[in-house]
């Protein structure tokens, strides 16, 4: 999608973003492996330039349902994203 929906949320409007279900669901079912999902991204991103890809899934789904996956799938996505940003300072309780 190329549009940021709004919603009303207590008298204010908040930015609602979706999912891509189709992608979710097949990296939930390990139908997309994580140098697919790279690569996928890549050609998106070579169509459309910049872009933002939603997915979302049960945390379950890394671990539980899918034993190893946290590490065959999240590990070599993120190793090969970089870091997005600069890390947390841990806050002091």
């Amino acid at each position: 999608m190329d549009t940021i929906y709004r919603a009303k949320c207590d008298g204010q409007k908040i930015a609602v973003f979706f999912r891509d279900d189709v992608l979710s669901n097949r990296i939930s079912f390990q139908e997309l492996g994580a140098k697919e999902f790279i690569a996928h991204l890549e050609e998106w991103q070579g169509e459309r330039g910049n872009i933002y890809v939603v997915t979302a899934m049960d945390a379950e789904t890394y671990g539980h349902h899918i034993q190893g996956w946290e590490k065959t799938f999240l590990v070599r996505v993120y190793e090969k994203l970089g870091p997005a940003a600069e890390p947390l300072e841990e806050v002091k309780q």
